[in-house]
């Protein structure tokens, strides 16, 4: 089993983040042939102040004719880092040995977020267009391109 020493709440932040960044890189690896649980993090602020972390659940179901992903969303919301860092623990299968310092009952206010989705969304369909004009999706037995 993996240990996990968080020092502070920056390093929770970033485990978060390279979590939900591993989720999106599998997303778009797989979107095209892919029917599965797909999952997402997000810190967000309710419009009382307090802080709450979301965890996102898609089911992808596929693409729709216009290319769009079919889903289903599940929301699961923590209002205090001990119920997240409690669902990291059961979910990842880590064990956080030690916390130094006093933690917030409250997330922060915002996680600085350093990926673009559109950007990364982009790239993977450019990608996608160079593969398909190479015939990379076809079976050369079917000899459907002459």
């Amino acid at each position: 089993m993996e240990v996990k020493v968080f020092e502070n709440i920056e390093e929770i932040k970033t485990e978060i983040n390279n979590i939900e960044i591993s989720y999106i890189q599998l997303y778009d690896q797989i979107m095209f042939n892919y029917s599965g649980m797909i999952e997402r993090y997000e810190l967000e602020s309710s419009n009382y102040g307090e802080n709450i972390f979301l965890a996102h659940i898609f089911e992808c179901r596929g693409l729709d004719w216009s290319g769009h992903a079919l889903y289903k969303e599940l929301r699961y919301k923590f209002n205090s880092i001990q119920d997240l860092i409690g669902y990291l623990i059961n979910k990842h299968n880590i064990t956080i040995q030690n916390m130094n310092g006093n933690f917030p009952e409250n997330m922060p206010t915002q996680m600085d977020s350093s990926i673009d989705e559109k950007i990364i969304f982009k790239q993977n369909w450019d990608k996608f267009i160079i593969d398909f004009e190479k015939g990379k999706f076809l079976d050369n037995k079917l000899k459907l391109v002459s």
